[in-house]
């Protein structure tokens, strides 16, 4: 990530029923007071963008997943740019997209699984998980900071 921003594309697989609950799961990041990065949402694909996609295919060797994202992180959790890509299974309940969306966008952070249940990155993705819990906000708070103005520390 350039400057604490992640920017990535929507392939041609996203659309209609898919880009609002995509733009509420790495808005929910966005949203972190005080934090210092952004998601930023391209509209072609470059050698830094990650792809986001929808697919119909298994995901991430597990044919239950919902959800998958790939990246490569360097020693401090940040994801290389370009090396990143999020893929939704087009099968996945509507009721889940915002929720699984908010959870890989998490991933693309650097961040891992919870073990707080009601944590947004939770390993297993429920619905209502979108909007982030403490232990969501301190472990991007851990990896990138505060941003230039704010105290306290994470």
């Amino acid at each position: 990530h350039t400057n604490a921003d992640a920017r990535f594309y929507y392939d041609a697989s996203v659309g209609g029923s898919w880009v609002s609950p995509i733009n509420s799961g790495y808005l929910a990041w966005d949203g972190t007071f005080g934090h210092e990065f952004n998601f930023i949402r391209e509209t072609t694909d470059t050698s830094t963008n990650a792809n986001v996609s929808i697919t119909s295919l298994t995901i991430c060797g597990q044919p239950t997943a919902i959800g998958c994202t790939s990246a490569v992180a360097d020693g401090s959790h940040h994801v290389v740019e370009g090396s990143a890509t999020i893929k939704f299974k087009s099968s996945m309940p509507s009721s889940l997209r915002d929720d699984t969306a908010a959870h890989e966008f998490g991933h693309y952070l650097g961040l891992g699984h919870s073990d707080h249940r009601s944590a947004t990155m939770y390993e297993v993705v429920t619905e209502g998980q979108v909007s982030l819990h403490s232990a969501d906000r301190l472990g991007r708070c851990q990896i990138y900071g505060h941003a230039h103005g704010y105290w306290g520390g994470c």
